[in-house]
């Protein structure tokens, strides 16, 4: 490794962390929560410290992880990534406090204790009137005409599953033929699993339900996984109203989809019938809920991961303690496929401390990821690829006077706009609410579009150590200089030279050209991080 790029690599590294960090103190911890989740865990400590330091054990080594991030005047945050699943850690907080905790176990489907099988909607219904913990229902192929209210639950060694009765199969769910199916024209859901809990959905088709598809509704520790569901009225999946006991949901490997509306448009007002939200948080709906590996697509809204969003602007950044108000925290949405949204891939807009976006392929919107606005924070969205927006990238444009954005981390991502997006640039600032800590580190940001369309300077975001692959970033530059602010210092400008997969070619500016973020790309290759969602393998 070069001795003088070493040296700018630590540097860099530093700054980021003393600056996300703020100034030291020596102010102790009160309390310490850990989240573990699959690949993730999320920490919230209780402090009134200025700063205090992460590390997480790594071969018999503490090592720093990302910075904790104060979100209201008496706690901070941070989460783990890169983690295994059923594995045990142990962390440092403050130089002092070590903490044990084990990841969750990978889902498998439990053996069942009793089985039952229905072939139709009154059957069904009977089954789960009077369904006990432990029992499987399966339904046959076929058509199951109404709603289904679920009100029982199971417990965590016992669920109740309901599934359907086919073969498995290694077809991508979004292809797959034959499932049995709850048309649920003329109810209000196809199916609601109200104040239960541990329920697992698998391998049914639900559509056509005039408000909701499934619907979570004051539950917790459900899983709903290889499902189909279609078509419904404004809802294909919601969870919803459930507070500080519900959630801890695992929704995986889904086709959540409005197949009716197949003609695209970016203007959904023409399109009223169209399912407006594919998978929906909202009104305190729980928390600590995985949302994975489903295929979402043709809504308006295709994932809002954090619910609540009018609510921001109730939450000054002095406040004693958001999680005693607001329970939403440690959410993970990694692996989907969101594409053709009229409106947003993923709003995360709302309330939410400790959300965790990472590996998705956002494609085909008008906005790729919206944050207006989002707080407390942190919110991480790390090595997802945002293609073919036809407006933002960064969706910032919001009401006065509806709080301040903050928190916001975006690291390793890959953006490339619609050539067509007239609207915007591959990043767009907008005017209205504020923001503050919304940082950039190691994204690409190509297209065939200018750099940044500026709307208004309401925001200022730390960019860094970004590759730019567009038109006027000149501009771009000398408009943030003379608004007296520093742009990429040690950015990167040039043609991207990435392939159709969004991997760095041999040559590109993107290798060894990024800055190392501690708990974020410790693993990487070569002389230093690459810039964009994956490191360079030659061959």
């Amino acid at each position: 490794m070069n001795w003088k790029w070493t040296v700018l690599l630590v540097i860099g590294s530093l700054a980021i962390m003393l600056a996300m960090a703020g100034p030291q103190g020596d102010e102790d911890v009160t309390d310490i929560v850990i989240t573990p989740k699959f690949e993730t865990a999320g920490i919230i400590v209780a402090t009134k410290a200025k700063s205090l330091s992460l590390e997480i054990e790594r071969d018999g080594v503490f090592r720093p992880a990302h910075p904790f991030v104060r979100y209201d005047a008496g706690h901070m945050a941070s989460s783990l990534f890169g983690l295994e699943p059923g594995k045990r850690y142990r962390v440092r907080i403050g130089g002092k406090h070590v903490r044990e905790f084990f990841t969750q176990k990978e889902f498998t489907m439990p053996r069942a204790r009793k089985t039952v099988r229905v072939s139709s909607m009154e059957e069904l219904q009977k089954a789960v009137a009077k369904v006990r913990p432990g029992t499987e229902i399966l339904l046959a192929p076929g058509v199951y005409k109404g709603g289904l209210l679920i009100r029982r639950s199971g417990t965590p060694d016992a669920p109740i599953i309901i599934r359907g009765d086919v073969p498995p199969s290694s077809v991508s769910i979004d292809k797959r033929e034959g499932l049995p199916v709850i048309e649920a024209r003329g109810a209000e859901s196809g199916i609601e699993i109200r104040d239960a809990s541990y329920i697992i959905l698998d391998s049914i088709r639900v559509q056509n339900g005039d408000k909701h598809g499934v619907y979570l509704r004051r539950a917790s520790h459900c899983v709903v996984q290889n499902m189909q569901i279609y078509d419904n009225g404004i809802w294909n999946l919601i969870i919803s109203k459930g507070g500080e006991r519900a959630g801890k949901h695992l929704i995986q490997y889904n086709h959540v989809a409005d197949l009716e509306h197949e003609r695209f448009t970016f203007t959904y007002k023409r399109d009223p019938d169209v399912t407006y939200y594919g998978i929906q948080q909202d009104n305190q709906g729980g928390w600590g809920t995985t949302i994975r590996g489903n295929i979402v697509e043709g809504h308006v809204d295709g994932i809002m991961s954090s619910g609540d969003e009018s609510m921001l602007k109730n939450i000054p950044e002095d406040h004693p303690d958001v999680l005693s108000r607001w329970i939403n925290r440690e959410v993970d949405i990694y692996d989907n496929i969101v594409r053709n949204q009229r409106d947003d891939a993923i709003e995360a807009d709302g309330v939410c401390v400790n959300q965790r976006v990472f590996r998705n392929f956002f494609g085909r919107s008008q906005n790729a990821t919206s944050v207006s606005p989002s707080g407390p924070g942190p919110f991480f969205f790390v090595r997802n690829i945002m293609v073919g927006y036809m407006e933002g990238g960064v969706k910032l444009n919001t009401g006065y006077g509806r709080g301040t954005i903050r928190n916001i981390y975006y690291y390793h991502n890959v953006f490339r706009p619609d050539p067509r997006n007239w609207l915007g640039g591959v990043l767009t600032i907008w005017k209205g609410t504020p923001s503050k800590n919304l940082f950039f580190r190691n994204n690409i940001f190509t297209g065939e579009v200018r750099a940044i369309s500026f709307q208004g300077l309401a925001h200022v975001p730390d960019m860094d150590y970004d590759l730019w692959d567009a038109k006027d970033v000149d501009k771009a530059r000398e408009r943030f200089v003379s608004a007296g602010f520093p742009w990429e210092p040690h950015g990167v400008f040039g043609p991207a030279r990435i392939d159709e997969n969004f991997r760095p070619m041999a040559g590109s500016p993107a290798i060894d050209r990024g800055v190392l973020l501690p708990g974020i790309n410790d693993d990487y290759k070569g002389a230093a991080p690459d810039i964009g969602a994956f490191e360079y393998e030659e061959g």
